[in-house]
């Protein structure tokens, strides 16, 4: 079973986070076997003047000295098991003489002790990707979510002029099509917003 390393002041991702991916990958079924580094927040706030030996628990549990055995090191993120590239590499380098295997959750690399100068490429490319991919994820949300509210206001504003239209019981009322042409609306959104349309009265004979 893995050991599991989980801390603070990462790029786009908080410990909640990497605890919810280590589980879902199968790595996180025993609570005793987390490591955890939990920073104060004036420590942690910048994730690029995280510095290496704060993270205690990484260094003096995760990897302190052993005999070299069979293991594997997980993390939701290479971005967590270290805050830099130089880092990085030192932390893998302690891994492999403790015999471990490390892998990541985020992106399912998996570096063993015998992957050398090519696996620490590897991870160092992989930990690149990470970092980038997170850094624009918090952009990405904010502008989903604007383009949501944007969204909603827009239905709003049009959905007066498609009520009257939509709740008819008048024989001529218009059809979705023509209330969707009319409103700017979809089919999709009236259903949604206004449920169904009342039954219409039947044409007057003559």
């Amino acid at each position: 079973m893995a050991r599991c390393y989980i801390r603070n002041g990462v790029w786009g991702w908080s410990p909640e986070d990497q605890e919810k991916a280590l589980i879902e990958a199968g790595k996180g079924s025993d609570p005793d076997r987390f490591f955890r580094d939990i920073l104060p927040a004036v420590k942690a706030k910048k994730p690029s003047f995280v510095r290496p030996e704060w993270l205690d628990s990484r260094n003096t549990g995760l990897l302190r000295p052993a005999r070299p055995r069979a293991e594997e090191i997980a993390v939701a993120t290479l971005l967590a098991l270290a805050p830099s590239e130089a880092d990085l590499s030192a932390c893998l380098e302690r891994a492999w003489k403790r015999g471990a295997t490390v892998t990541a959750a985020d992106s399912g690399i998996s570096l063993p002790p015998d992957a050398g100068v090519a696996g620490v490429n590897r991870a160092i490319a992989d930990w690149q990707r990470a970092k980038a991919s997170a850094r624009t994820k918090p952009g990405r949300a904010i502008g989903w979510q604007a383009a949501a509210a944007k969204k909603r206001d827009t239905t709003d504003r049009k959905l007066p002029l498609a009520r009257p239209l939509w709740k008819s019981r008048k024989w001529d009322r218009p059809s979705v099509a023509e209330i969707e042409a009319i409103s700017g609306l979809s089919a999709k959104t009236l259903y949604n917003r206004l449920h169904e349309r009342p039954r219409k009265e039947r044409k007057p004979r003559g």
